[in-house]
Order: structure tokens, then C-alpha cells, then sequence
């Protein structure tokens, strides 16, 4: 007789189980992208008065970033943005205090 934990797993592929950490790691990165940029478009509109006209316009300016093709011989990443932040204007976003939680419900273990 088969027990209960035997009768509800469903076997898959190593390959499919990679795929599916793939995916979910691009989703989560994903994510993260997205929640940053909300985060630096409510601290225009917060600490500089932005409202719906200049956060357009930085929204389209973002999304033409992202569409080139190339920026200086290659696709622009987040490790680029943060070097020329630091080389061109001596920003340094990584001393920003970054909290990351995990204390979600999705994430909690009950």
C-alpha cells in the first residue's frame, strides 16, 4: 500500500527543475527591478515634487534605456548603473541601508 506522500508526488526531470528555479529567479529579480524603480519614482515625487508629468517622462526615459540595443559595446546592466553612478558623481549605492525581509506570508513558514 502506498502511503499518503507517496500517492500525491509527481516525479520531474532535473531539467525541469532547473527551468522552473530559472524561472523563478528571473521573476524575483524581476520583481526586485520594478520595486526599485517604484522606490526611486516615490522619492522624486516625495522629496522633489515630481508629479505625473516628469514621472512620465522618467518612466519613458527608463524604458528607452532598457530598449538599447547596446550602451558602450554592450546591453546595460544594474552593476553598469551602479558604476557609473560612483565613477561619474562619486555616489556610492552600495552604502545605501537596504532592509530586505522575508517576513511575508508567502515566505513564513506556519
Amino acid at each position: 500500500m502506498k502511503t499518503k506522500r507517496d500517492r500525491y508526488t509527481v516525479p520531474i526531470s532535473v531539467q525541469s527543475y532547473e527551468e522552473m528555479q530559472r524561472k523563478i529567479a528571473l521573476s524575483a529579480l524581476r520583481d526586485g527591478v520594478l520595486q526599485g524603480i517604484a522606490i526611486c519614482m516615490m522619492a522624486l515625487e516625495m522629496a522633489f515634487g515630481w508629479r505625473r508629468g516628469r514621472l512620465t517622462r522618467f518612466y519613458y526615459a527608463v524604458c528607452d534605456i532598457l530598449h538599447m540595443p547596446k550602451i558602450m559595446g554592450k546591453d546595460p546592466t544594474a552593476d553598469d548603473a551602479i558604476a557609473r553612478m560612483r565613477d561619474l558623481y562619486h555616489i556610492d549605492l552600495d552604502k545605501l541601508e537596504i532592509d530586505v525581509d522575508l517576513e511575508d506570508k508567502k515566505w513564513t513558514k506556519k
